[in-house]
């Protein structure tokens, strides 16, 4: 009996490390970016080696390039944390760290990236190695850690100062200079076990030398009426500073030489600025966004910054140029025709097509408006677009022209749906149209007389017949003949409802407000079930009977295994708010904030409970 007892226990605790490492289902790490690419989170920082440069960010996002910038790639991870610094030890071996305490290494030039154990959830700024071994990080609260042995295990050191420390530099293995918040300046000599204080008069994001004699730092206030800047600069081993830069203009927060005597920084607005013989100057910059860090090997350069902004010099920092657009724009609708074709919409004339399933995005030859902010894929070149107005955009040439359509309403449309080619469904503000001509001519379905002058914000259908709508104030409408009759239903909230989704001919979920998630199993009563969020939720979808997502604020995702009874969330690998997803032969596309598009491959996409 024990030993039966004894493999019973053995068992579970193999299959719960099975579940835990993910080995039991491997796409549940599996988000990856395709747009914008290689992702759209900030980038804190970024580092060069021989083999690779290295950008780390916001919400676990790592980066990586190995032809000096051209081409980038996102890092597969499991890590939530902001990523606030990078540096490279030698010979392909890499350290970063991040928020609550978060120190990740890589032994393969960034390939593949696992956390270091340390007892501190101070939040960490700074990192920089001397050697292969010695290193140091730096944090909030004064925090100073010491590594001997390539970042496998930290010693805290006494700072002397509670003020945050943003950036570390080393000078030999011994020396090393950290700077910080109030203009903080610290140096050791002694291997971090005694810290000499100075000061520099507004606050410093970060630090460089090039040699044991000469540095420089670089930083500002953020002020009432105007932002100061401020770089200072060492000649004799960070003993004494002196102003270089000193003025009103955008903080900087990174600096980086190639060599004595020509420094760059970075910072607000775009602001790029470098000097040279006649002193400090102005370099041209391609944006506007926050510039984060700065990183140069000989002539080649690179900047990163906020909405994943990604810069490049190969003239030693005289011209900039940027792979990506500057604007950044929120996709509010994605659509697939099969598993290769899809489109994308949005705000401010966004318009993406996908024929590769989305493994690349192209603007549309043409858009149609300055609003679209939903559309349909009918096939691999028609597409049916929502714009201002009641007005209905068409194309029959993936794009190349736009034919726009009157509806006979005055007022936009939320969402619109097709069940094939020709019947479609468009949602609104107290109405719903139907066509059965693939958009070309729509008319006006009536609504159920206890609905008042609702708002209906989505819509699914299970097939031609069966189709659900939900609006303001908790509305649910349903219809069992196509549309042309529709019923409301008592959903028992006043929470907007902003997606529904089926996953069985009379099985349907529903999501809102406040984490708000609603399923009915019957065809018309509707439960509520635990999301373990109180964030706006605005799109769900099924793979299958039992597999669903749901997406909402702040990159929050949902998933379910258990056919919407029980929800779980999955790493996002972003903040930005997501707007909606789509199901399509085992792969799930996310669309939101920042241009972002996600995609997930299931596996075993027609699996689960029949």
């Amino acid at each position: 009996m024990r030993k039966r007892l004894s493999m019973a226990v053995l068992l579970f605790v193999f299959l719960s490390f099975l579940s835990f490492s993910g080995f039991a289902r491997n796409d549940e790490e599996g988000w990856t970016w395709q747009y914008p690419r290689p992702q759209g989170n900030t980038l804190r920082a970024v580092a060069v080696s021989p083999g690779a440069w290295i950008a780390v960010g916001d919400h676990g996002s790592i980066v990586r390039t190995s032809d000096d910038g051209l081409s980038w790639s996102f890092v597969p991870n499991s890590f939530s944390q902001h990523i606030q610094a990078v540096c490279h030890r030698g010979e392909g071996r890499w350290l970063a760290v991040g928020r609550e305490g978060l120190i990740v290494a890589s032994e393969d030039d960034g390939l593949t990236w696992s956390r270091r154990q340390t007892d501190s959830r101070a939040d960490l700024f700074g990192v920089a190695f001397a050697t292969a071994e010695i290193g140091a990080a730096v944090g909030s609260a004064g925090t100073l850690l010491w590594s001997e042995d390539g970042g496998a295990s930290w010693v805290p050191m006494e700072s002397g100062v509670k003020s945050d420390l943003r950036a570390i530099a080393f000078l030999t293995p011994e020396k090393a200079v950290a700077v910080g918040k109030g203009g903080v300046i610290l140096k050791t000599a002694d291997s971090g076990r005694s810290w000499a204080r100075k000061k520099a008069g507004m606050d410093l994001y970060a630090v460089q030398f090039t040699d044991e004699n000469n540095g420089s730092a670089a930083g500002g206030n953020v002020g009432y009426i105007k932002n100061r800047r401020l770089v200072v600069r060492t000649t004799d081993g960070g003993e004494t500073w002196q102003p270089e830069l000193k003025k009103r203009g955008p903080v900087l927060y990174g600096l980086a030489s190639a060599g004595p005597g020509t420094p760059l920084v970075c910072g607000q607005k775009g602001d790029l600025v470098g000097r040279g013989d006649g002193g400090w100057a102005p370099l041209e910059s391609p944006t506007k966004h926050v510039l984060s860090s700065l990183a140069i090997s000989g002539d080649t350069g690179v900047v990163v910054g906020s909405y994943g902004t990604i810069l490049r010099t190969e003239d030693g920092g005289r011209t900039w140029t940027t792979p990506s657009p500057d604007k950044q724009k929120s996709v509010e609708s994605v659509s697939f025709w099969g598993s290769g074709y899809g489109l994308a919409t949005g705000r401010e004339t966004l318009v993406l097509w996908t024929t590769d399933g989305g493994r690349t995005w192209t603007d549309s030859p043409t858009v149609p408006g300055l609003y679209v902010e939903n559309a349909c894929l009918l096939n691999a070149r028609t597409a049916v677009a929502e714009g201002q107005g009641g007005v209905i955009f068409r194309t029959s040439d993936a794009g190349a022209t736009w034919e726009q359509i009157q509806t006979g309403v005055d007022w936009g449309f939320n969402r619109i749906r097709f069940v094939d080619e020709n019947v479609g469904l468009a949602f609104g503000y107290a109405a719903i149209l139907a066509t059965e001509d693939g958009g070309k001519t729509w008319t006006r379905r009536p609504l159920p007389p206890d609905s008042g002058s609702c708002v209906l914000f989505n819509a699914a259908s299970y097939d031609k017949m069966h189709w659900l709508a939900v609006g303001f104030e908790g509305l649910i409408v349903a219809s069992e003949d196509g549309g042309r009759i529709w019923k409301r239903q008592p959903s028992g909230t006043k929470k907007a409802l902003l997606g529904v989704a089926w996953s069985g001919p009379r099985t349907a979920t529903a999501v809102g407000f406040g984490g708000l998630i609603l399923q009915s199993v019957d065809g018309g009563g509707w439960t509520e079930r635990k999301s373990g969020t109180t964030r706006r939720l605005s799109a769900v979808g099924f793979v299958n009977p039992s597999t669903g997502f749901a997406v909402g604020e702040l990159g929050t995702i949902l998933r379910t295994d258990d056919g919407g009874r029980t929800w779980n969330p999955e790493n996002s690998h972003t903040l930005n708010h997501l707007n909606d997803l789509v199901c399509v032969d085992g792969g799930v596309y996310v669309a939101g904030w920042n241009s972002t598009i996600l995609h997930l491959q299931v596996e075993n996409p027609g699996g689960g409970d029949k």
